[in-house]
């Protein structure tokens, strides 16, 4: 078998769906991405999200083998750690393994985009909640997530994701027969990067003018959410440093990573009742205040 572990966004769907479409035995007709550069219009046959599910794989691995399994982590149920301790078993031991991972908090931060974009208002996936099922919206004084506005989803998120992304961190041992992959690498190493983890698994390339056309269009179609990640880190340069520029509006995601930084930086927003965020680097300041 082949393993992918993955935290979502970080391309492991991407990465299945190029092995069946390009390796042989080929089992997917085409490789297709959906309107927001995700490959979700193709489902993953063996595709686990829960402790459950592994539990159950586990249970019956036989029926499962030369196939490609993909198992994201964390889980509601199952830790970071608890999901690459479960393919550490002895049972998994001759299985290739990709692991997929983020190496900073920078990058941390490129993956909530990539989750926002394509799993909260994704062309397929829509899990508009996806981020604020963590938060108690009595706190702030309202009875639902639907009532909440953005100014409360900024602040709130802008505290809370740190500790969220830190739940991503492996800090247990590898199992055996695993590439550990950074995943930003499949963005700007793009092809060495996808042919590594194809002859790690000892996979064999079918088409290899079609893989590389695929993968060329794959980048450029995460051109817009790269955009939106290199915009925030030009605006807290800006607001730090006295530069006044402009911007198009962020998403909420992108304007509480904004926010983070500069809380990081200390410097917190006056962002009550601020549902509109300012898009000059000028007004922004002017709500800036010292911790």
């Amino acid at each position: 078998m082949i393993q992918i572990i993955f935290n979502p966004g970080t391309f492991g769907s991407s990465i299945e769906n190029i092995f069946r479409c390009f390796t042989s035995p080929t089992s997917f007709e085409k490789f297709e991405l959906a309107k927001d550069g995700s490959t979700h219009l193709n489902r993953l046959p063996y595709h686990w999200r829960s402790k459950e599910e592994l539990d159950d794989f586990f249970a019956n691995q036989s029926q499962y083998k030369d196939q490609i399994i993909s198992s994201i982590y964390p889980m509601h149920n199952y830790t970071t750690n608890e999901v690459i301790n479960f393919f550490g078993r002895t049972e998994f031991a001759d299985d290739k393994k990709i692991i997929l991972v983020s190496k900073d908090i920078e990058d941390s931060e490129l993956c909530l985009l990539f989750k926002y974009h394509k799993l909260i208002v994704g062309t397929i996936q829509k899990d508009k909640f996806l981020f604020l099922r963590d938060m108690d919206t009595t706190k702030y004084g309202y009875e639902s997530i639907e009532q909440v506005p953005n100014w409360v989803k900024r602040e709130w998120f802008s505290e809370f994701y740190p500790a969220y992304i830190n739940s991503w961190t492996i800090s247990t041992d590898i199992p055996e027969n695993s590439l550990v992959v950074d995943y930003t690498k499949l963005l700007t190493d793009t092809e060495h990067t996808m042919m590594e983890i194809i002859n790690h698994c000892d996979k064999t390339v079918v088409n290899s003018k079609g893989i590389k056309n695929c993968l060329n269009h794959w980048v450029l179609e995460q051109k817009y959410i790269l955009y939106e990640f290199n915009q925030i880190e030009t605006i807290v340069d800006a607001v730090l440093n006295d530069i006044p520029i402009t911007w198009f509006p962020l998403s909420w995601v992108g304007e509480s990573i904004v926010q983070s930084r500069l809380k990081r930086k200390g410097k917190n927003i006056r962002c009550w009742n601020l549902n509109t965020f300012p898009t000059s680097s000028r007004v922004l300041s002017s709500l800036l205040e010292d911790e």
